[in-house]
C-alpha cells in the first residue's frame, strides 16, 4: 500500500512536469501534494468500485478514476491554485536530448487540459499497475 503511493505519487510528479497546461506555482511542494492526492485517489479506486458495486477492471477504473480526477484536478485548481493550476496546453513537443517531438495538437482551454490530462494519467496508472512492475 504504501509502496503504491509513493510509486503513483512520483508519476503524477512526472506528469505533472511533462504536460504543459499542468503547473504548480509553489515547485516541488506542490507537485508532491498534488502527487499524493493523486496517489490516494488512485489506490482507493478499488475500494470505491466494490462500494458502488461497479465492476474493478479496466474500464471501471478508467470511467470512475477519469470522473475523480477530473474531480480533484478541478478543486485543486478552483480551491488551491497554490497547488496546481490549470491553462492551455497542448499535446506533444518534447524536447529530448537527440530529438524533438513534433506538437501533435492544442488544448486551447484549461478544460481541455483538464479532461485530457485525467483521462492520460488514469490510463496510463492502469498500465502501470498491471505492467509496470
Amino acid at each position: 500500500m504504501l509502496f503504491n503511493i509513493i510509486f503513483f505519487t512520483m508519476f503524477f510528479w512526472v506528469f505533472i512536469d511533462l504536460m504543459p497546461g499542468l503547473e504548480s506555482p509553489n515547485g516541488a511542494i506542490g507537485n508532491l501534494i498534488a502527487g499524493v492526492l493523486f496517489a490516494l485517489v488512485y489506490t482507493s479506486l478499488p475500494g470505491i468500485l466494490k462500494f458502488f458495486k461497479f465492476p474493478v477492471n479496466f474500464w471501471g477504473k478508467l470511467l470512475i478514476g477519469t470522473l475523480l480526477t477530473m474531480l480533484l484536478l478541478f478543486v485543486l485548481n478552483a480551491v488551491l491554485p497554490q497547488i496546481l493550476t490549470i491553462g492551455e496546453g497542448y499535446v506533444g513537443g518534447g524536447n529530448f536530448i537527440f530529438f524533438t517531438l513534433p506538437k501533435l495538437f492544442s488544448l486551447p482551454s484549461g478544460f481541455a487540459v483538464l479532461v485530457f490530462s485525467s483521462i492520460a494519467s488514469i490510463f496510463c496508472s492502469i498500465i502501470l499497475e498491471k505492467y509496470g512492475r
